[in-house]
């Protein structure tokens, strides 16, 4: 697609103007958002080829980081973030 896109806009990007020479260059930089999108998520995907580790993560741990990350936005907001215990889960290595 982001070739295809550019050969349109070498070929005919004078006759068809300013507008549609800014819709090509916006095809040709979401085409080309997607294409490292994919090739993030096929590195996602090998994750799952190693193996687990003997011991799990605790999630309550991982939770209670991520929600002291958010205290100030949390405050600002006037909300409370609050959670059940969580499972253990295994993890990649």
């Amino acid at each position: 697609m982001p070739a295809d896109a550019q050969l349109l806009k070498r070929r005919f990007g004078a006759p068809l103007g300013d507008e549609a020479n800014r819709l090509i260059a916006s095809a040709i930089e979401a085409t080309n958002r997607m294409q490292a999108m994919i090739v993030g998520l096929l590195s996602c995907s090998r994750i799952d080829e190693r193996p687990l580790d003997p011991l799990p993560d605790e999630m309550d741990a991982a939770f209670d980081v991520a929600a002291h990350a958010l205290d100030s936005a949390a405050q600002e907001a006037g909300a409370l973030i609050t959670r059940d215990p969580l499972p253990a889960c295994p993890r990649r290595r």
